[in-house]
């Protein structure tokens, strides 16, 4: 039986777009991403919905459960989506 991660992570996406870095701008006005595709390895810092920031070190590629508006210029991962179930 999968976990709920597993599960989260194999869920069908109805949005997915790239983002880019930014400490002041949200991915989209008032759009809260239900999880992050990285393509590229690296430092994780997103600003969490309810406004606090969080850092993931040596985050791996694949898709990451979160819930999260802004990915901050601090982040070193490349090639991040931005996913909507």
């Amino acid at each position: 039986m999968a976990s709920r991660a597993e599960d989260f992570c194999l869920m069908r996406y109805s949005q997915a777009f790239a983002v880019t870095e930014s400490d002041t701008a949200e991915f989209r006005p008032g759009f809260v991403a239900d999880a992050l595709y990285i393509g590229g390895t690296g430092t994780l810092v997103v600003e969490m919905a309810d406004g606090k920031e969080a850092t993931f070190q040596a985050v791996p590629v694949g898709v990451f459960p979160m819930a999260c508006t802004k990915l901050k210029t601090a982040s070193t991962v490349t090639n991040v989506m931005a996913l909507k179930a």
